[in-house]
């Protein structure tokens, strides 16, 4: 059975994108890779199909039925998986899956399928979001849910990470630095509270941004095949961050 990749993977022959895209990698190495990709990244992709006018019921019926038809290893037209990204050639997936949609004018309904992601319980939180009202594109908000995902995920593991080591209290003081440039003068008042100096708190600050650095590097490398398609997914994700 072919390894399925760490928090560090040091090449790319082992990445989860890596095992689907493989033929000759077992269907249940296949499978599993992809239920972990899907399984991270099922709200970008719900999302976007609230942001083609569908509600919020039928945008979980179309995604699971979307999922469904993935896992059981059904190809979805032009979305072949032989090359690029993961994350361009899931959304051409479930374009050509909401086309066949509505040519067909059915919907598979949850449980119309044996698929281990509980939607549900994951959109719960989901549920009154709205599409935003600004100018971007279905295709270009799937971008920026997806670079917003990976952060998300990024920092759900650094947590875990720094709770593993005893050290989740600092994580909870330091975590507020990760987001914009760090300001030295917060320096000192964390460093009061928190009984050490400016200069240790700007070193633990230095060494949590790397690790988040890291950790985003890790999650985008699982879905791509080389380390330059790496470089510029990288920019990709920071380019819809920014808007």
């Amino acid at each position: 059975m072919a390894k399925v990749p760490g928090d560090a993977p040091s090449g790319f022959h082992t990445t989860r994108w890596s095992l689907i895209r493989a033929s000759g990698e077992s269907p249940a190495d296949r499978r599993n890779a992809l239920e972990w990709l899907c399984r991270t990244y099922w709200q970008p992709l719900y999302r976007h199909v609230r942001m083609r006018g569908v509600g919020h019921e039928d945008a979980l019926d179309a995604t699971q039925g979307f999922f469904v038809r993935l896992l059981a290893g059904e190809p979805f037209g032009r979305a072949a998986e032989d090359r690029g990204r993961f994350r361009s050639w899931l959304l051409g997936a479930m374009n050509h899956y909401l086309a066949d949609l509505r040519d067909h004018a059915t919907a598979q309904k949850r449980g119309g399928g044996s698929v281990p992601i509980p939607l549900e319980e994951l959109a719960r939180h989901d549920a009154a979001w709205e599409p935003p009202s600004g100018a971007l594109t279905p295709d270009r908000e799937f971008d920026r849910n997806w670079a917003m995902a990976v952060m998300e995920k990024s920092m759900e593991q650094l947590a875990e990470e720094y709770a593993k080591r005893g050290a989740g209290e600092q994580y909870r003081v330091l975590s507020p630095f990760l987001a914009g440039r760090p300001d030295p003068a917060a320096y000192a008042a964390v460093a009061e509270v928190t009984g050490t100096t400016a200069n240790s708190v700007a070193v633990a600050v230095k060494r949590l941004r790397e690790r988040f650095r890291e950790r985003v590097r890790t999650a985008v490398r699982e879905t791509v095949g080389s380390e330059e398609e790496l470089e510029d997914e990288m920019a990709l994700l920071f380019a819809a961050l920014r808007g």
